[in-house]
């Protein structure tokens, strides 16, 4: 499997939970099969009934040696198609090859017709499978991990190509080598990656925890075997492979909706590598969702500081940002509520400001509302007001009754003159006005 670029993108999708449901009574079926090794019938095709006609198998090329044994890992690959009874072979067209996969035997990682079969596999050995909806990918079926695959439908049968590369080590037979270490890891890592993608993600927990597990139980220290020279460098590939697993678990994590141990798995990484940026990232991410501001702005200011443009550390800090301005205000809302009828002495000066603030708002409003209705009347005058409303009927009536040719003519008149009658109306006025103070002047002064 391809290594995953551990990216959060979304999409709609299944519960794991009930995604691997289907698949655990089947493993412990498979399981059973293994342990009884009674020889599988043939028929006349080649096929082997591996478990009631829902798990069949055909050698395609015999291998040699032993099958491998519980707890064995091996080496396979896998090209899946679907059954399709009416093709001559019964082969639907490729969805999904896997050039590599490793697997250990009895684990139950792979899906129980592939597990049963490589069990009855020997090196070398290619072999045609056939495995029935609930022995294969259930009703969840199998998103694709890229545009090179076709996802696999929910409840199909399928049909298996499947050689078995190499039978490698049995698991806790021997101690294993730095380089055994490393690869296993390795594989975790890649294996997981791949459920990632496949929005498989309690599988893709199971093996970041079981990389991550192996230098748990044996350190980050190099045997003494390792030369002086070469010691720090394959320590910092442990370190740096096993914080990308770190990294990768808390992601899956928060893929689930488990913050809580997001932020753990991201913090274990984090002391083993403190400047592994994705680490950074669910760090802040998990501490965020759990509200705790003060963690996600010392995660960011850490990531900042190794980057200080990283796209996905400045969209947390906007979320933060925004989820802060929330929580405030629904803070001081509550705050209202709950202390607003007490009358502390800080908090009744601040109602006194507040009611003065008010008042000569409300002033300052009186007096220009007022100022507005003394300019209104005195401008206008009932007088106009009806030379107005005549000059608008007489103009309705004319449009009216005149011909559209002669509007531009009316409404020419009507701009010019009705204008100019008022201030006319209105000079007279203010005359006859004149001529009355200055009478009454003159009786006052004589």
């Amino acid at each position: 499997m391809a290594p995953a670029d551990d990216s959060d993108e979304e999409e709609e999708r299944k519960s794991d939970a009930e995604e691997e449901a289907p698949e655990a009574g089947a493993v412990a079926a498979v399981a059973e099969e293994a342990e009884e090794e009674e020889p599988p019938l043939v028929d006349a095709e080649g096929w082997m009934n591996m478990m009631d006609g829902k798990i069949r198998k055909r050698t395609l090329k015999e291998g040699k040696g032993g099958c491998p044994e519980m707890k064995q890992d091996v080496r396979c690959s896998v090209e899946i198609r679907l059954e399709d009874p009416s093709e001559e072979s019964g082969e639907g067209e490729l969805l999904m090859r896997w050039p590599e996969m490793r697997y250990r035997i009895g684990e139950g990682e792979a899906v129980p017709v592939l597990e049963l079969c490589l069990r009855h596999m020997k090196e070398g050995e290619e072999a045609e499978l056939f495995g029935a909806s609930n022995m294969a990918w259930g009703p969840a079926g199998l998103r694709a991990a890229g545009e090179s695959e076709q996802a696999i439908p929910p409840d199909a049968d399928v049909r298996l190509r499947v050689t078995l590369v190499e039978l490698l080590g049995i698991s806790g037979s021997s101690q294993p080598s730095w380089n055994d270490l490393i690869q296993e890891v390795t594989w975790r890592k890649t294996n997981g990656n791949d459920y990632y993608k496949r929005q498989e993600y309690h599988k893709s927990l199971r093996s970041y925890a079981a990389g991550i597990q192996l230098f748990t139980d044996t350190g980050m220290e190099p045997p003494e075997y390792i030369e002086e020279g070469d010691r720090e460098r394959v320590r910092a590939m442990a370190l740096n492979i096993v914080a990308d697993c770190g990294a990768n678990l808390a992601a899956a994590h928060l893929e689930l909706g488990n913050a809580v141990a997001a932020k753990a798995s991201a913090e274990a990484a984090l002391e083993i590598r403190p400047e592994h940026m994705k680490c950074l990232y669910r760090l802040a991410k998990a501490s965020l969702t759990l509200d705790d501001f003060d963690g996600c702005e010392d995660a960011l200011n850490k990531g900042f500081a190794l980057d200080a443009e990283n796209a996905a550390l400045m969209q947390v800090q906007a979320d933060l940002k925004h989820k802060n301005m929330v929580y405030q205000a629904r803070s001081k809302k509550m705050a209202g509520k709950v202390f607003g009828g007490l009358e502390y002495p800080d908090l009744m000066a601040e109602k006194i400001a507040e009611k003065e603030r008010r008042k000569k708002e409300e002033e300052e409003e009186d007096r220009w509302i007022n100022w507005l209705k003394q300019a209104f009347f005195s401008w206008f005058d009932a007088k106009v007001a009806a030379l107005l409303a005549v000059a608008a009927v007489l103009l309705m009536v004319a449009l009216l009754l005149m011909p559209k040719r002669h509007w531009p003519i009316i409404l020419m008149m009507f701009v010019m003159c009705v204008p100019a009658g008022i201030g006319l109306y209105i000079g007279s006025q203010e005359e006859d006005a004149k001529e009355k103070r200055t009478g009454h002047h003159k009786k006052k002064t004589s």
